[in-house]
Order: C-alpha cells, then structure tokens, then sequence
C-alpha cells in the first residue's frame, strides 16, 4: 500500500467507526472519556493501517490516526447523531 492508498483506506474506515464509537460510548457519561475512547479507537486503526502497509513509523501512524479521526468526527456530527438508524439502535 502507499500514501496514497493509505490515506483513502484511512477515510473509508472513518466513515464507518463512528456507529462503532457510538455502541462503545452508549454507557459512558463522562465527555473525557467518551473523547478518550474515540481517539484511542482511531489510534488503533492508524496502527493497524500503517502495520498492514509495511511502514510503521510514529509520524505515519499519527497520520493515519488523525485522518480516521478527522472523518469520523465529520461522519458523526453530519450524519450520524441525527441519523434515524442510531434513533432505532440507542432509543435516543
């Protein structure tokens, strides 16, 4: 995988991690840690993006993580928190 493919890998996972932040945060009240666990997350995925790629190298990893995190905020505050299908999941 190279840069480019990477970083198109990192904003299509984006787009689907929020429903998974989401289940994650349903029972936490704390906004730290609902924040924690949404970075902790999109670390992970930054991790395993840039270990799958042959390129672990910590600049390349915040890299990816950022661009995960940066498209599921986007994903979440655009879509997701109004979203009818997180009405029929969480009961919100």
């Amino acid at each position: 995988m190279d840069q480019v493919n990477s970083s198109f890998v990192s904003l299509i996972l984006g787009a689907f991690i929020p429903v998974l932040i989401d289940v994650l945060n349903t029972r936490l009240e704390s906004a730290k840690l609902k924040y924690l666990v949404a970075v902790s997350i999109c670390f992970l995925i930054g991790f395993g993006i840039e270990y799958l790629n042959g390129r672990l190298v910590l600049e390349n990893v915040f890299a990816s993580a950022g661009i995960v995190f940066a498209t599921a905020q986007s994903v979440y505050n655009l879509y997701w928190k109004e979203s009818e299908k997180r009405t029929e999941l969480f009961n919100v």
